[in-house]
C-alpha cells in the first residue's frame, strides 16, 4: 500500500476496473448482458455457446439489426450508448440495457471479439477486437448475415481471485446461468438455445420454440409433468396488473428454484412478493415450494437503476401489488 501523502485521483484504468468489476461480477452476468443485447436488438432468434461452463468463451449469437460502421469506435466505450440521452430518459425506458456499461466492462475482465452485419452490409460483415479499455483495435471483412456474433473469451484471466473462484465453482455457475437464460426464455417470445460443451457434442440446457405462447415457454422450462398442476391468475388494479402462473399444492417443489418475478418485461428479483408466495402455499403444503412465474406491469413508479444488474427493482406501489398478489392467490 502507498504511503498517505495526501488526496489524489485515482488512475483511469484502475477506475475502469474497478467499475468493471461490478457490473461483471460472475459467469451468469456476463452472458446476461449480452442477451440482453440481442433482445435490445430485435433479434427472434439467439444461441448462447458456452466452452467448458464458460471458462474457455462464451458466444452469443443473434440475428438482429446488426451494429452500423459508425458505431464501430466508440461501441465497447464506458458510458457510451443508444439507450438513453439523459436521466429523465428512465422514466420511459424500455429496453433492458440503458447504462452503457455491458460491453466496456466485459473488456476489462476478459478479450472481445465482435462479429456484426447490418441489413445494409449484409451478407458482408465486420470483425471487430477491443482491447481491455474497450477501444477497437482491429477490423477485418468477413462473411455474416444479419445480425452480431460477440465472442468473450478467457473470462477474468486478469482477476486471479475471481479466475481461481470461476474454475473451481464452474459448474455451480452454470447451474446459475442455466436459470436465468430460463427467465428471459418465459418473458421474451424468441427461438432462444443455451448450450455447453466440455467434451464431445454441445449439451442443451435450454431451448425454447419462436414466436410460442406463455404456457409453452413455461412448459420448456419447468417440465410438461407440470402442466396439471399449473393454474393462471390475473388480477387488475388502477395503477397495475399481475398475470401469471403458478402451482397447485400437489405440483410443488422440494426447492424455491423456480420461482420467477418479472416487471413490466424485466426478469427481476422480489424478495417481498416472493416470501408472501411462498407463505400462501405453505397454507396448503407446508414441506413443499411452489413452481411459479409472475409478470407485474405498473404504470410508471419503477425504479429499474439501483444496482448494475438491474435485477432490484424499486416499486412505489408496492404494497398495493402485495395485496393484490395476495387476494389473486
Amino acid at each position: 500500500m502507498a504511503e498517505n501523502t495526501g488526496m489524489r485521483p485515482i488512475a483511469k484504468d484502475t477506475v475502469h476496473k474497478l467499475c468493471s468489476g461490478q457490473v461483471i461480477v460472475d459467469l451468469a452476468t456476463s452472458a446476461k448482458e449480452l442477451l440482453e443485447n440481442s433482445l435490445d436488438a430485435g433479434a427472434t432468434s439467439i444461441d448462447i455457446k458456452m466452452r467448458d461452463s464458460g471458462v474457455t468463451s462464451i458466444t452469443v449469437t443473434d440475428n438482429g439489426h446488426g451494429i452500423p460502421p459508425e458505431n464501430y469506435p466508440t461501441l465497447c466505450r464506458k458510458h457510451w450508448t443508444s439507450k438513453i440521452t439523459s436521466f429523465e430518459d428512465l422514466d420511459g425506458v424500455t429496453t433492458f440495457g440503458f447504462r452503457g456499461e455491458a460491453l466496456s466492462s466485459l473488456c476489462a475482465v476478459a478479450s472481445v471479439t465482435i462479429v456484426t452485419a447490418t441489413r445494409e452490409s449484409a451478407p458482408m460483415g465486420m470483425s471487430l477486437e477491443y482491447d481491455h479499455n474497450g477501444e477497437l483495435v482491429g477490423s477485418t471483412a468477413v462473411a455474416r448475415e444479419r445480425g452480431t456474433t460477440v465472442v468473450v473469451s478467457g473470462l477474468f484471466a486478469r482477476w486471479p481471485v475471481r479466475l481461481a473462484d470461476l474454475k473451481k465453482n464452474a459448474r455451480r455457475e452454470y447451474t446459475r446461468l442455466v436459470s436465468l437464460v430460463e427467465q428471459y426464455s418465459i418473458i421474451s417470445d424468441v427461438r432462444l438455445c443455451l448450450s455447453n460443451q466440455t467434451r464431445g457434442q454441445p449439451v442443451v440446457a435450454v431451448r425454447t420454440p419462436p414466436q410460442s405462447d406463455r404456457l409453452t415457454r413455461l412448459l420448456s422450462v419447468f417440465g410438461a409433468h407440470v402442466r396439471p398442476h399449473l393454474v393462471r391468475f390475473e388480477y387488475q388494479a388502477e395503477d397495475f396488473s399481475l398475470e401469471g402462473h403458478v402451482s397447485r399444492p400437489e405440483g410443488g417443489r422440494g426447492g424455491s428454484d423456480k420461482q420467477y418475478f418479472f416487471v413490466n418485461g424485466r426478469p427481476c428479483d422480489l424478495p417481498r412478493p416472493k416470501k408472501l408466495v411462498n407463505e400462501v402455499f405453505r397454507g396448503y403444503c407446508p414441506n413443499r415450494y411452489p413452481v411459479f412465474a409472475i409478470a407485474i406491469v405498473v404504470k410508471g413508479s419503477v425504479d429499474v437503476n439501483l444496482t448494475p444488474d438491474k435485477r432490484e427493482i424499486l416499486i412505489r406501489c408496492e404494497e398495493l401489488v402485495l395485496r393484490g398478489l395476495k387476494e389473486a392467490l
